[in-house]
Parts: structure tokens; sequence; C-alpha cells
């Protein structure tokens, strides 16, 4: 401040001497006599004086920018510990929601956009053994009042109601998140051993027009450094883990390049494969896929079901080397350990295999079986998927 006033004492001194060369006059009071300085001034043929306004516009840029940096250090890669169940064919990890917060072990579904948890206004018999969302246990609870319904590919189906409180997923807490409370689901998520969905698939497939996923608010909230998350599955026999990672992906788990390919769907996380191979053989066959961390197994059309299985001569399945799927022309393998699941104890060998028909003609489904061999990053950001080889624990 002292500053400030200095200069411009200075200035007006300099301005009322307008008759002759600038001057400033110090006076010795000592021996009475005048010590004259001059100071020689140039003029900055450069020079604009700002307007009000535009010192207010570099101000408020200024003060923006501090804050995008300072904000900026608070964007992290988040990873969330997940583990696998069943036959390898599922894998689930915790969730906390509401204030303070009540933990819920979810399916993380690429596969569907809502989120929904088993509440206490599901009927005992429906919901028995979960872990039951409690609103009024939560302080920031706020009830939507919306109705709210998801039917699964599967044939199965919960409904309830729609609400927000805050969603911690690993060390990212998501505020106003919305959610659904489970009042009726059917028998398979009664008899599942999670207590509902998060769905990490795009917001323009949410059941509800508007409703912002959690990815969505992660971004929006500024809470990742990237748009986009990655997923590393890790099968029974290399510990039964995994982990998904917000905001980011770990190179140290990609054995090489990663190859990227932009989704054909607006609504969904399909990509289109450009070729399937068993064994040796091409099929010659080309589609869209819907890569769902949902859905254990590969589903194909039934067209494209039934040129795969001509290449496969009944029981001598275990004497292929596997499936491979192209994607970019770049061919991803499936070994055949992981194409058969189990045994049908009715019909002797036999069993059931990995990749089965049911999926529609113009879209298929690369389920867990083709996931967990793979590296895999969703980017939202750029609406694109990549794929690498992986490096296993």
């Amino acid at each position: 401040m002292k500053f400030k006033l200095v200069a411009l004492l200075l200035s007006v001194i300099l301005i009322h001497n307008i008759n002759g060369n600038p001057t400033t006059k110090l006076i010795n009071s000592e021996d009475n006599h005048d010590t004259t300085i001059r100071i020689l001034l140039h003029a900055n043929p450069f020079y604009k004086r700002n307007t009000p306004i535009e010192h207010l516009q570099a101000i408020e840029k200024r003060n923006k920018d501090r804050e995008n940096r300072k904000h900026n250090k608070k964007k992290k890669a988040a990873r969330l510990p997940i583990n696998a169940v069943g036959n390898n064919n599922q894998w689930i990890g915790d969730v906390h929601i509401g204030t303070p917060p009540q933990k819920f072990t979810l399916e993380f579904d690429t596969g569907s956009s809502d989120l929904w948890v088993a509440s206490v206004f599901c009927a005992k018999a429906m919901c028995d053994g979960h872990n039951l969302y409690d609103p009024h246990k939560s302080s920031t609870y706020h009830d939507l009042k919306t109705k709210w319904d998801m039917r699964y590919l599967d044939g199965s189906n919960v409904n309830g109601f729609l609400a927000k409180d805050t969603l911690q997923v690993g060390s990212i807490e998501i505020h106003d998140q919305i959610f659904a409370l489970a009042t009726n689901q059917t028998a398979e998520f009664q008899k599942d051993v999670v207590d509902g969905v998060i769905g990490l698939g795009l917001n323009t497939n949410t059941r509800i027009e508007g409703v912002k996923t959690p990815l969505d608010n992660m971004i929006d909230q500024g809470l990742i450094k990237e748009a986009l998350f990655s997923v590393y599955l890790v099968e029974g026999k290399n510990g039964g883990g995994g982990e998904y990672l917000f905001g980011g992906y770990d190179k140290l788990k990609i054995k090489d390049d990663v190859t990227f390919v932009s989704l054909s769907s607006t609504r969904e996380w399909v990509i289109p494969l450009t070729n399937i191979h068993v064994g040796n053989n091409s099929i010659d066959i080309t589609g869209n896929a819907l890569v769902d961390t949902g859905t254990s197994v590969i589903l194909l059309s039934s067209n494209a079901a039934k040129q795969v299985f001509r290449q496969i001569p009944g029981s001598k399945i275990v004497k292929i080397k596997g499936n491979t799927m192209d994607v970019e022309d770049r061919g991803f393998m499936i070994p055949i350990e992981d194409i058969i699941l189990e045994k049908i104890e009715e019909i002797p060998h036999y069993c059931y295999a990995g990749i089965q028909a049911g999926a529609p003609d113009d879209i298929w489904i690369l389920g867990s079986i083709f996931i967990k061999k793979h590296y895999l990053i969703f980017d939202q950001g750029q609406k694109r998927i990549g794929i690498a080889n992986r490096i296993d624990p």
C-alpha cells in the first residue's frame, strides 16, 4: 500500500509541471539550496490504457486460474478393489451411501447405467440377507418422489423410487448422486450376493432421462483426472480380485500397446468386431458388441453362434487352441480353458460353453470371459474403448 501512495505523489508532481521538461524539486533543509533532479520520460507507442471492464476481466481470469490450479490438485485416479465370486463369472465391490455412510456390496455393470440398492422398504421375503439402505439414518438423503424400474437382459427386474445422497466409491466422495431404492426385486437378485448394481454405462441409457451416472458426477464435480475408468479382473486361480480405476489406467498392468476403438453406438459401450477366429480358422464374420462387465459369457446372435460351433466338432472342443476376437484388425485371444465353464452332469463328456447364442443380430455381448483376459479402458471423454494384453498378478 505504501508503494502505491509514493507512486501516486510522484505522478502528480510530474504532471503539474506541464510548461517545461518534467522535473521534481527536492529541498535541502540544512542549507536551503534547491536541488533539481531531471527525469527524462519516453512515450511507449504500444501502451494502451486498460478500461475498467478489461481490468475487472483480467482480475477475474487471474482468480479463476488460481482456483482451477488449486482444484486440479484435488483430482486423482481412485482405485476400488473388487473380488471374484462364483465360478469366476462375477466381480463385486463395496461402496458407501449416506451420512454417516452405509455399506453395500454391488456389481459393477458397464451394460447398464443406473445405480440401485436394496432398501428398508423392500419386503423381507424379497430382500432378506442383504444390506438395506435406510434413509432415516442419513442426514444427506433427499427423496425425489419419482418411481423407477429396471429390467435386465436375463429377465431379472427390480423397481422402487429415486432419491439422492452422498456416494463414496473408493476414495471418491460424490455429492447428490441420484440412485434408486429398491422396493421389489425378482428371485435372481434375492439369491445373489450383491445388494444392488452400480451402472457404469453411458448416461444416454439411464431409465429416467437426465439422470447423471456416478461417472458423470465424478467428471462434473472435478473428482477425477480424466473422464474414463479402467477394468482389471483377476480370476480365482490368480487371487480372485482386481480393481476398477476411476480417472486413469495402470500402465504397469499392460503388456503392450493399447488398441483404442471408437464406439459404434451413442447409447452404450458398443464397439465393432472385425472378425472371429476359432483356433486357426477364420469365420470371416463382423458385428457390433457391447462390452459388458455385468454379463459372464460371450453372447452372439444365433447365426454367428452356429458359425462358431461349426468349427468345434462335438467333444473335440478341447483340442482347439481357443477363440480370437478381432478389434481394429488386431486379435485378442480367449484360451479354450476359459470357454469351458462347467460340466453338464446330465450329459457325460459335455460342458457348458462360455460362448452362447441369445444376443440380437445387431449387438452381441462381450462379457467377463473376454474382459478378464485383457485390460480395458472405458473412455467416456473420447467415446472409445481401449483394449490391451495384460500382465497377470
